[in-house]
């Protein structure tokens, strides 16, 4: 059986969370909440890949002044995102804060996970 990295499984949990989180909702509750949740993992997701690939650049050499500039746009453009999707009630706003705060709950989930597999001594 193929050994996952911590970096992989921090990586790939969000996404996953997303697919079940998503499937579930699109089978047992209505599209707009179904919406929410997807919306909210996209932009959590696709941020936390930017972020992670800013900090590369960065930490290899790239400008501190880029690295701010990048951080603004994305955070205006998310700003006006949510704005845009709570203002014309596109999504259930409690599904958008589910689906925005997967990244953190992937983490909680890795880490628990992690720290279980540790103790356990594997």
């Amino acid at each position: 059986m193929m050994k996952i990295s911590l970096k992989e499984k921090i990586e790939l949990t969000p996404w996953l969370l997303l697919i079940s989180l998503s499937g579930a909702s699109f089978i047992l509750l209505p599209d707009r909440f179904t919406l929410g949740i997807l919306c909210g993992g996209m932009i959590s997701g696709i941020n936390f890949a930017a972020l992670k690939r800013d900090i590369q650049i960065f930490l290899n050499g790239g400008g501190k002044k880029k690295l701010i500039l990048r951080f603004y746009l994305r955070l205006t453009a998310i700003g006006l995102l949510l704005y845009l999707l709570i203002s014309r009630e596109a999504v259930d706003i409690f599904a958008l804060l589910l689906g925005l705060s997967l990244v953190v709950i992937s983490f909680a989930v890795v880490l628990f996970t992690e720290r279980k597999n540790v103790l356990q001594g594997s």
